[in-house]
């Protein structure tokens, strides 16, 4: 946002400088150039790191509903919920839902899901 801002400003000072017909940018000009690639280069930095931050990263299909129980991270979808083991972030189990699941909750053993078809699920581990 900084960045935009910087930007905004630089675009409007070389605009005033082009129609005053000066060729020389001023020394505030070159002090904004000069932070926004200074902060250009601070994104790229952190932008490089991202990737060491996760502990595992996999493409979800399910968007609407996460929760957390234990070592499984629950994720509700359309039509489906997924278990992800949270150690490796492999597929535990996957199921069948009718509707979107937009709502999750876990208690006394169970997951409760409840979707935008008016269906509620409970669904214990197997014994």
């Amino acid at each position: 946002e900084q960045s935009e801002k910087h930007e905004r400003k630089l675009k409007d000072l070389r605009k005033a400088r082009e129609e005053a017909g000066e060729k020389k940018p001023s020394e505030e000009e070159r002090d904004l150039a000069k932070q926004i690639r200074s902060l250009k280069k601070e994104v790229s930095e952190y932008t490089d790191k991202l990737p060491e931050c996760f502990s595992w990263r996999v493409e979800c299909s399910a968007p609407h509903a996460l929760i957390l129980a234990g070592d499984t991270l629950f994720a509700g979808g359309d039509n489906v919920v997924v278990a992800y083991d949270v150690k490796t972030g492999d597929v535990v189990w996957e199921h069948e839902v009718h509707g979107s699941a937009h709502g999750l909750a876990v208690a006394h053993g169970r997951l409760y899901i409840s979707t935008d078809e008016g269906d509620i699920y409970a669904l214990e581990a197997a014994k």
